[in-house]
């Protein structure tokens, strides 16, 4: 089997997608000679397009960094995987400035994530001074930020002015029940304060929302309740318990009504021609990208001042820390444990045990979340069988979706490129 090319099985008969990086082309309904021919073109494609130079000047080279400013948080949501909160230490500025000058001479783009942890907002200092001191360092600087959404004005007005690429968690019609305050007051309101702010202005802003036993029935009624406040770009997740999360899986949705329910909502979507796009994290533009930086650079630090390829795993009292966490800010400079990332790259999912690496959804589902396979299977790595489940039984369906309503790429695929 070709690394570059996936030939997936489609629902009737003799229907056919074959999956190159960046590219998808449907044999529906095609003959053995059809196919043939079809598969040898794509191939001729292929090389092409390997053969091809770029010729775009780039900056001479991108930093990519997580910072868990701290691991306080004032929700106590039900699903939370790192016990945010129930710590409050926050990352200290002269951590990592230092880290952060040693890191930034020439032409050099930094992409810089503030994520959980617990909420980064809660140490809004450190946050607005390390973008400050970053872009007198960098030549370029693009923020991100992962919230709970429920800062204050002075927050929002600074998100606006930085053009911080900004994802709010929140849970529509089951946030009361999933996403509490810590005293058990609901968040929801001030969340819906901010949203609804920056979408007066049409400032961009995507939602995260979590979905649970409870709510793998009513993703439709979610739906409508986003599009209602002009959200354009969803990250639906099904929660997965971990071996740090607050509840033991009683909550997570069955994988395959999971995907299921996904494959109607998209066609909800679809049938109503509605202005929302929808990141699965199962699905995704086909490419030989890992769906996850953790073997190849993932660089998280955390309060401690500890580097972490997760944000799962970012105390050295968690499970997996001695494999993980790969470094630490000590005296001003970073530490790497050289074994460490040695190991890390073996956790490429190529390598995985089950079959990943032949497998033919492997140019699009990427290996899922290399930490839901480790949670459940643990070391060396083995896809974990409820990822496993939602692949196979939403891929080959939205694909043949695709095939007959080429509207329904443009919901799930940036750009798509379809045959």
């Amino acid at each position: 089997m070709e690394k570059d090319i996936c030939i997936i099985n489609l629902s009737g008969k003799n229907n056919y997608a074959i999956v190159t990086p960046n590219r998808i082309t449907y044999g529906l309904n095609a003959s053995k000679k059809e196919f043939d021919s079809l598969l040898s073109e794509e191939k001729t494609l292929l090389l092409k397009r390997k053969n091809r130079k770029k010729t775009t000047k780039k900056l001479d080279s991108v930093i990519s960094m997580g910072i868990i400013p701290t691991f306080d948080c004032n929700l106590k949501c039900l699903y939370c995987y790192s016990l945010g909160g129930d710590t409050k230490e926050n990352l200290l500025f002269d951590n990592i400035s230092e880290f952060l000058k040693n890191e930034g001479s020439g032409e050099k783009l930094l992409k810089l994530n503030f994520v959980g942890g617990g909420e980064p907002f809660l140490n809004f200092e450190l946050v607005s001074d390390l973008v400050s001191y970053a872009k007198k360092i960098f030549k370029k600087v693009e923020i991100g930020v992962v919230t709970n959404g429920t800062f204050n004005g002075k927050v929002l007005d600074w998100i606006i002015e930085n053009k911080v690429s900004i994802r709010i968690s929140y849970d529509s019609i089951f946030h009361d029940l999933q996403r509490p305050y810590r005293n058990g007051e609901s968040s929801r309101n001030k969340i819906l304060q901010n949203i609804k702010i920056f979408r007066e202005i049409k400032y961009p802003v995507s939602i995260q929302t979590i979905i649970t036993k409870h709510g793998v029935n009513h993703m439709n009624s979610i739906i409508d309740e986003l599009v209602a406040l002009n959200i354009e770009v969803v990250k639906f997740e099904p929660s997965l318990s971990t071996n740090v999360s607050r509840y033991d899986g009683e909550i997570d949705p069955d994988p395959v009504k999971y995907a299921r329910a996904l494959l109607s909502s998209i066609k909800y979507i679809a049938d109503r021609n509605l202005n929302l796009v929808i990141d699965t994290g199962f699905f995704a533009e086909p490419s030989n990208d890992y769906y996850c930086g953790m073997p190849t650079g993932n660089m998280v630090v955390t309060p401690h001042g500890l580097i972490t390829s997760c944000v799962e795993v970012a105390r050295s009292t968690d499970p997996y820390s001695e494999v993980l966490i790969y470094g630490i800010l000590k005296n001003k400079k970073a530490s790497l444990w050289k074994d460490r990332l040695s190991f890390l790259n073996n956790m490429h999912f190529r390598n995985q045990i089950g079959g990943c690496k032949i497998c033919n959804l492997r140019l699009i589902c990427h290996g899922g979340c290399p930490m839901a396979n480790i949670w459940e299977n643990g070391i060396p790595i083995k896809k974990s069988s409820f990822t496993c489940k939602i692949e196979h039984e939403l891929i080959p369906g939205l694909l043949l979706m695709i095939a007959e309503r080429k509207d329904i790429a443009k919901i799930v695929i940036e750009e798509p490129c379809i045959n």
